[in-house]
């Protein structure tokens, strides 16, 4: 939902829009979590939260581009924005609570988890957990059924079936279980309704937290190859910061794709489980990149940077490029063919 009030201001040739020195009578409330800068402001009955990015990254064109890579694979996002306030650049992001609904993080449900089966074998609850070892789908199907029903748990694993696949398709680095959450709500007929959270935070899409200067230098090697084997190794490894913890993503499992980055990872879910995750694929093949690009900059009326798009398209259709081929090995060692006739998608011979 976006605020008529605001979609109505200015916008500078960057496409931002221009909310100048916010007012004091503005109702603001910090946001503490996150490494940027972040205030919750309320226009026209609208609440946004306004974020701070780095000037020397695209982190806040990837909110962006995130938000609509995840629409065109049918993943619900929050609604994002470009704007600058008080001379600060960042993006506004419209809260997705609706009607009462509550959010919780993947952080709690987690713990609450951890802390009953701890119980239940007569130990202390732990006050300290470490997430990256059970922020994976496996974990998080076993910690849900606890608290959904079986509809609504059903629904809640397809969709994050797909928004890991979109993270690997993405490059995306950021997914740690503060990331990802479950919205509730009470229906008229006073039945608990739980579903996943639309898709917030993916400024570290493509890799955009790094510098512009990386990008483009990325960009010139990538020009250079020619192989898939070399730039797979270019996008899923040399990206990432020396001291980025890369294991914030979500996992499938935390054993089986430790070692694994991008679309590597989302490929050896495939490999263990065809049935379930070639319904992940077939949808990020319907992705295309230039699309995307087209509805930001309709959106903002202005281009997006050129190499900001570029790196964009580079990685996306790599990394569906490398699915394919990735998948055709797999489906060759399995005696796997395609039919539509067979539900999933897969049959074996």
């Amino acid at each position: 939902m976006q605020s008529k009030c605001l979609q109505e201001i200015k916008r500078d040739h960057e496409g931002r829009i221009i909310l100048g020195y916010v007012s004091e009578s503005v109702p603001t409330k910090d946001e503490l979590k996150g490494n940027r800068k972040k205030f919750w402001y309320n226009f026209d009955d609208t609440n946004v939260l306004f974020k701070e990015t780095n000037p020397d990254t695209y982190e806040d064109y990837a909110e962006l581009l995130n938000e609509e890579l995840c629409k065109m694979a049918g993943m619900p996002s929050a609604h994002y924005d470009l704007a600058i306030i008080n001379d600060r650049k960042g993006v506004l992001s419209y809260d997705f609570r609706r009607n009462g609904s509550k959010f919780v993080a993947g952080s709690i449900i987690l713990k609450r988890y951890v802390n009953t089966m701890e119980e239940n074998e007569g130990l202390i609850a732990s006050r300290t957990i470490p997430g990256n070892k059970y922020n994976n789908l496996q974990t998080i199907k076993e910690a849900l059924s606890l608290e959904c029903s079986e509809s609504s748990l059903k629904n809640i694993m397809e969709k994050l079936d797909l928004l890991f696949g979109v993270d690997c398709l993405g490059l995306q680095s950021d997914r740690h279980w503060n990331n990802w959450g479950v919205l509730s709500s009470i229906q008229k007929n006073g039945i608990l309704k739980r579903e996943l959270a639309p898709q917030f935070d993916g400024g570290c899409l493509c890799r955009f937290a790094v510098s512009k200067r990386t990008i483009a230098r990325k960009l010139h090697y990538l020009n250079m190859q020619s192989r898939l084997p070399q730039i797979q190794k270019i996008l899923e490894k040399d990206l990432i910061p020396g001291d980025y913890d890369i294991t914030c993503s979500l996992y499938y499992d935390s054993d089986l794709d430790k070692n694994d980055f991008g679309i590597s990872r989302l490929m050896k879910a495939y490999s263990d489980d065809p049935v379930r995750f070639n319904k992940v694929i077939e949808k990020l093949n319907s992705i295309d990149p230039y699309e995307i690009i087209d509805r930001v900059e309709e959106r903002i009326k202005a281009q997006l940077p050129f190499d900001c798009t570029s790196w964009f398209v580079n990685i996306i259709n790599y990394n569906l490029q490398i699915m394919s081929s990735l998948k055709k090995s797999i489906d060759e060692s399995k005696g796997i063919y395609q039919s539509e006739q067979i539900e999933g998608g897969v049959k074996k011979i």
